[in-house]
Formats: C-alpha cells, sequence, structure tokens
C-alpha cells in the first residue's frame, strides 16, 4: 500500500470486488502492465509494455505448482488466479511483481509468481484483487 501526501488528478482505476466473479472466468483476456524485461534473463528496458493473457482454470495451476513443504497445495484460489499463454511467448517477466493485471475496466489482479518467463505450459500466479478489496477500503479511509 502507497501513501501519497497530496489527492493525485488522475482516476483510479475501480478495483474488482465481490460483485465482479464474471471478471475471472477462465478464458477470459486479462491485460498485464510492466516495466519489467521482455524476456528471461533480461534485464528491464524502461518501457512500459502490456501484454493480453487469457485466464486459466484453477486445476492447472493447482497441477503445476504443486505442494508446499507441509503437503498442502501451494496454489489456493481464493487468493490466486492462474493465466498463461500455454504455448508460451507471452507473460509478465522479472521486474513486473506487484504490476497490475486488468479485465473489464477493474483491476482484478497483481503479478506474483512465475517460473522463468514466457515458457511453455508454465502458468503464471496473480493475487486475486477481489480478495483484499475490503482490507484495501479500509486501508484508504483512514
Amino acid at each position: 500500500m502507497l501513501t501519497l501526501d497530496r489527492a493525485l488528478k488522475q482516476k483510479p482505476i475501480r478495483m474488482a470486488g465481490a460483485a465482479d466473479r464474471h471478471l475471472y472466468a477462465p478464458g477470459r483476456s486479462a491485460t498485464v502492465l510492466g516495466w519489467g524485461a521482455v524476456k528471461e534473463g533480461g534485464s528491464t528496458n524502461g518501457y512500459l509494455m502490456k501484454a493480453s493473457i487469457p485466464i486459466l482454470e484453477d486445476e492447472t495451476c493447482r497441477v503445476f505448482w504443486g505442494k508446499d513443504d507441509e503437503g498442502n497445495d501451494f496454489y489456493e484460489n481464493r487468493s490466486m488466479m492462474c493465466a498463461g499463454v500455454m504455448k508460451g511467448g507471452i507473460d509478465a517477466c522479472n521486474g513486473d511483481s506487484g504490476g497490475p493485471f486488468v479485465a473489464g475496466g477493474k483491476l482484478i489482479g497483481l503479478v506474483s509468481k512465475g517460473d522463468g518467463c514466457a515458457r511453455p505450459n508454465h502458468p503464471a500466479i496473480y493475487a486475486r484483487v477481489d480478495a483484499i478489496n475490503s482490507w484495501v477500503a479500509k486501508e484508504i479511509a483512514r
């Protein structure tokens, strides 16, 4: 959470909430933005880039990411969502973490975890904004 010392003139993007579950539908395309590397192992290039990435079934990430050290599923669909171009070639990359994932004119996710960049059959995890919406709203109201 970033707190500014003055109001911005720009209108902020709205965050997804409980009524926006449809924005997380598998097959729907969302846009990721960031200043990160444009290829695995590369350095950031100083340009804001964007890419369209489809949302995947939760089970795809559950299978790919496997179990944690305690034997529980690493992927948890209440606070995470799965997205990726399964043929590879398009993805968020190093330096994009925390960046926006947008669909339907709303912020639905934040770049969270990947295995490399744009590898085939390597879906990425995005933090679900609808899961933290009420917490962020309380912080903003302070």
